[in-house]
């Protein structure tokens, strides 16, 4: 019996000592990778807006009062008194923002029920949009510090048939947005 327990001592022993070699041998091909790095990030803003300064009337009509140019907004008022005067002006939208921007829709609102007597339209990069057409083809990226021109024209049109001239003052609240975002990639 003091046999088999020296062999069974002498199997531990080697059993041991195979864990151990086996042990350093997995350590000698093993390796840690290791990647370090750093990221700065700098400031950016989102800042697209009327330019005040470019605001020219361009039409045979002028505004009622100064028209007020806040930022993001536009207002003016217009008396249109017969068919074949025009209002128009140009303003420049200007990116002061570090992210570039792209416009991706015009919408134009404020014509229903005077359709036959009012135009309203806005003309950008040479092609007239109104509230049928408001997708923009031909978008360029604007840039940081870069402008785009937009003309605002407010028509009074003879209609066809002269019953559909309206019969009493009309105010129409006229509403041009402009949708500006990041340019896709």
């Amino acid at each position: 019996m003091e046999k088999r327990i020296s062999y069974s001592g002498i199997i531990i022993i080697l059993l041991v000592v195979a864990v151990v070699i086996m042990a350093i041998g997995f350590a000698t091909f093993s390796a840690n990778l290791t990647i370090n790095g750093t990221a700065s990030i700098k400031k950016a803003s989102w800042d697209v807006a009327f330019d005040e300064g470019s605001y020219t009337q361009t039409g045979d009509i002028a505004a009622t009062g100064t028209p007020s140019i806040n930022g993001t907004s536009v207002t003016y008022e217009v008396t249109l008194t017969e068919p074949g005067d025009v209002f128009e002006f140009t303003v420049d939208v200007i990116n002061n923002g570090t992210i570039d921007a792209q416009l991706q829709e015009i919408t134009l609102a404020g014509t229903t029920g005077h359709e036959n007597y009012l135009k309203f339209e806005v003309v950008y990069n040479g092609t007239t949009y109104d509230q049928a057409s408001n997708t923009v083809a031909d978008a360029t990226v604007l840039q940081s510090t870069q402008t785009e021109e937009f003309t605002v024209r407010v028509s009074y049109v003879a209609p066809e048939n002269p019953d559909d001239l309206p019969s009493n003052n009309v105010q129409a609240t006229l509403t041009a947005t402009l949708v500006y975002t990041e340019p896709s990639a």
